[in-house]
């Protein structure tokens, strides 16, 4: 009897429905059927549904749109690595989010992904309903040989141009090799030493 009455107090105390407020496609959500969620370290939770990938910034939910995937495409699990980069597994494999870009990650053997996880030497281990498999992400970038230049004018040997101030666009041709990576999951930034 006494045992009883502790519990009773405890429930008493922590009444998760009296603080319960649902969410659904009503309010911004992709789809009401939820897989996962996570909020990342500025604070935005990311949610994990079976019509894509629904964020929430503190105010209001909305659909983010990965141009490498379907828009209602399933996203069973969620997980940001020591890079702060967010990690989305879904129904045709994996989504890789820097903040800026979405990028496939592994393989066509990577289906229905329904946890993600990294390990101490930066390996990503993928569970899936046929067992798990680990990605070993590439140390090398790729690599990259600039072709040519075009700043008012083309520019063949593009290590070293000068232009004017008044230029109003740079172009910059350049061809990539990997022999991990298919050409369309290539990934290029540039940055310009010494200019902001």
């Amino acid at each position: 009897m006494h045992i009883w009455s502790e519990v009773d107090r405890f429930l008493a105390r922590w009444n998760p429905a009296s603080g319960l407020t649902w969410y659904s496609s009503k309010d911004g959500l992709p789809h009401d059927r939820v897989y996962d969620l996570l909020a990342d370290r500025s604070g935005v939770l990311w949610v994990a549904t079976w019509g894509g990938i629904g964020r929430y910034d503190g105010t209001r939910f909305e659909h983010v749109v990965s141009p490498n995937a379907p828009a209602d495409q399933a996203i069973f699990s969620i997980c940001e690595n020591r890079q702060g980069h967010l990690l989305f597994g879904t129904s045709t494999g994996a989504l890789r989010y820097d903040g800026q870009i979405f990028q496939t990650l592994g393989s066509q053997e990577l289906a229905n992904i329904t946890s993600i996880a990294e390990d101490a030497r930066d390996r990503l281990w993928f569970s899936t309903p046929q067992g798990t498999k680990c990605y070993t992400p590439a140390k090398v970038p790729p690599r990259v040989r600039p072709t040519q230049t075009i700043a008012d004018q083309i520019h063949e040997d593009a290590r070293e141009i000068r232009t004017s101030t008044a230029t109003r666009q740079i172009i910059f041709e350049y061809k990539g090799m990997s022999f991990r990576t298919p050409p369309r999951d290539l990934l290029y930034r540039h940055r310009l030493q010494g200019l902001e």
